[in-house]
């Protein structure tokens, strides 16, 4: 049977900057999941279709035309209210 000392450990007060170096350790383990049905959802609204279209209308400044901001404010503003 082999019997070991509990030995001489000395306690040092941790030193702060190796705590801050533990904080951002542990904001890189951060991470997002996009579930299933919302992957489904984007792929079925979002097409290549779509963004062709909405290439065009900015080029052309289809959305800077007065009729078109003005639907845009009142959207929000019923959103606000």
């Amino acid at each position: 049977m082999d019997i070991r000392g509990i030995g001489q450990k000395t306690y040092l007060p941790e030193d702060p900057r190796s705590s801050i170096k533990k904080s951002v350790e542990t904001k890189s383990k951060d991470k997002i999941e996009i579930s299933d049905k919302a992957k489904t959802l984007f792929k079925e609204t979002n097409s290549v279709k779509d963004l062709s279209a909405i290439r065009s209308r900015i080029d052309t400044k289809f959305y800077d035309s007065p009729e078109v901001l003005n639907k845009v404010a009142d959207s929000i503003l019923k959103e606000i209210l």
